[in-house]
């Protein structure tokens, strides 16, 4: 334990991927604006994050914390962080427990005696968080609908043993869709707006829906970014990491390419199709559950986070599934945004939400924040 630290410092927004560490630190300025500053690295190519194996140590953890480290103390930030356990560390389930007119909602007791028929025999030994949706309306009647998450006890052993060797000091570990929710709640928030949130991460997407600090639905979708460039790579005849960046290089490019380029974003298009198609039919099937499930108002929008944010393909697909507008969000308005580096890692601004989330856990509500989100 350290005994000097700048305690007025918030956290820093800390994710540890498979591709790479992200930071993500709010200051706020002498003129009353609020700054965030993005810092990213990817990590060395040997290095493997699996915290959906069985097994644990997970290869490539300890090579993760040192180099957020050394992040750290490059940028001279504080080392204290606010994180979440990287993909695949978290198992998702719903939860559902019947409810009677004028009934709360169960006590803790019976949560735990519930969730632990849903998870095999290997969690059984792990630490659950339970996130409460609300009543929702089923054929076999109104039920109080739970999220149960739970994660093995020796991965997160291991996860803050690295943490704490590195000399990083831990403030929380939170769960992703609720930091990601968190991101885009500030930005967009308003008195009886909900909030449809397509997160699409590396090898799984997160559909969130919820309104206010209520999430009501979350679902894990096994589509992720990587599945596209698997899928771009195989059509094309080349390596995942070269179509991994003519990806980037596609949806960097302001307007379409013309001449010899449009074969190829034909080709990627194609490629990608399948792919699509079948992401927005699952968050189709989210948008239409919510529907049924919880009344009052409903999302008018679909905002896309992630790297693939971007694509017109995706977010037309996901339009025209839904019946809603869709649109990578805009996660930096009323922030003063500054990027330590050039890496392809920081290019993205929608691929922000989990660390900005993060970093939004400890960080206070600013006028400046507020006025924009209104």
């Amino acid at each position: 334990m350290r005994l000097f630290r700048r305690p007025d410092h918030p956290p820093v927004g800390l994710e540890i991927g498979g591709g790479g560490i992200k930071l993500l630190q709010l200051q706020s300025r002498p003129d009353g604006a609020t700054q965030a500053i993005l810092a990213a690295r990817p990590l060395p190519p040997a290095s493997r994050l699996d915290f959906a194996a069985e097994n644990a140590p997970m290869d490539g953890l300890r090579t993760a914390a040192e180099l957020a480290r050394q992040m750290l103390a490059e940028l001279r930030w504080p080392r204290r962080v606010v994180t979440c356990l990287p993909e695949g560390g978290v198992r998702l389930r719903p939860l559902r427990i019947p409810a009677q007119p004028g009934d709360g909602p169960p006590d803790l007791s019976q949560l735990d005696v519930e969730a632990a028929a849903l998870f095999a025999a290997d969690l059984r030994d792990a630490r659950t968080q339970y996130l409460y949706a609300g009543v929702a309306r089923h054929v076999t009647g109104p039920a109080h609908e739970f999220y149960v998450a739970a994660s093995p006890s020796r991965h997160i052993r291991a996860f803050v043993a690295e943490l704490d060797r590195a000399g990083i000091d831990l403030e929380a570990i939170e769960l992703a869709p609720c930091a990601v929710f968190r991101a885009i709640e500030r930005r967009y928030a308003g008195p009886n707006t909900v909030h449809a949130v397509v997160d699409l991460g590396d090898e799984q997407t997160q559909v969130i829906i919820g309104q206010g600090d209520r999430i009501r639905l979350i679902r894990p979708i096994p589509i992720g970014a990587a599945h596209l460039r698997r899928a771009i790579g195989r059509r094309l005849g080349i390596s995942t990491e070269e179509a991994s960046q003519l990806r980037r290089r596609l949806l960097d490019e302001k307007r379409p390419a013309a001449g010899d380029r449009e074969p190829v974003r034909n080709a990627v298009r194609q490629a990608c199709r399948g792919i699509v198609e079948s992401l927005a039919a699952e968050v189709a099937l989210c948008v239409r559950y919510h529907q049924v499930a919880f009344r009052g108002p409903q999302p008018r929008q679909i905002l896309v986070c992630g790297s693939e944010a971007q694509d017109p393909q995706l977010t037309s697909m996901l339009a025209h599934a839904t019946s809603l507008d869709a649109m990578p969000a805009q996660l930096f308005g009323g922030l003063a945004l500054r990027r330590t580096g050039t890496h392809p890692l920081t290019q993205s601004p929608t691929d922000w939400a989990l660390p900005l989330g993060l970093a939004l856990r400890a960080f206070p509500r600013t006028a400046t924040m507020q006025a924009e989100a209104a």
